[in-house]
């Protein structure tokens, strides 16, 4: 872990951090036999409805 991301610890979005490491844990269990992707459209989509950058929300499928 880097010696600046150590220092961060906002303890408000601990609960919203296990959300997001839960819901990537169900995605994978249920991927595991079909690991299919989103569309790039499909990204894109959801890149600009959230506000993420294409190639971030791209890393997690």
């Amino acid at each position: 872990m880097s010696e600046q991301h150590s220092k961060y610890n906002d303890s408000r979005l601990v609960t919203i951090d296990e959300q997001i490491c839960a819901l990537l844990q169900q995605r994978k269990e249920q991927a595991a036999l079909t690991p299919g992707l989103p569309s790039d459209d499909t990204i894109s989509k959801w890149a600009q409805q959230y506000g993420f950058d294409d190639t971030f929300l791209a890393l997690f499928f």
